[in-house]
């Protein structure tokens, strides 16, 4: 919820404002789930960790992951 002080709220003000708060967390929400690793998916991003399913499910053989967490220091 967006406080605004007493006689501080104009509507434009408040529309954008709803805007801009929507277009961070939408931003967040883009980093969090396609660019940033997560240990719970062996360092892989999200993104990676669900195309990597995709072909093993597709080729039939056992999921294994293409790098370790040595990779990536």
């Amino acid at each position: 919820m967006l406080y605004l002080p007493p006689g501080y709220a104009h509507s434009g003000v408040v529309k954008r404002s709803k805007f801009t708060e929507q277009r961070k967390i939408d931003e967040w929400r883009q980093y969090y789930n396609e660019m940033r690793p997560h240990s719970a998916l062996q360092w892989a991003t999200p993104a990676e960790y669900a195309r990597q399913a995709r072909e093993n499910a597709l080729s039939g053989r056992p999921a294994e992951p293409e790098f370790s967490i040595l990779d990536r220091c």
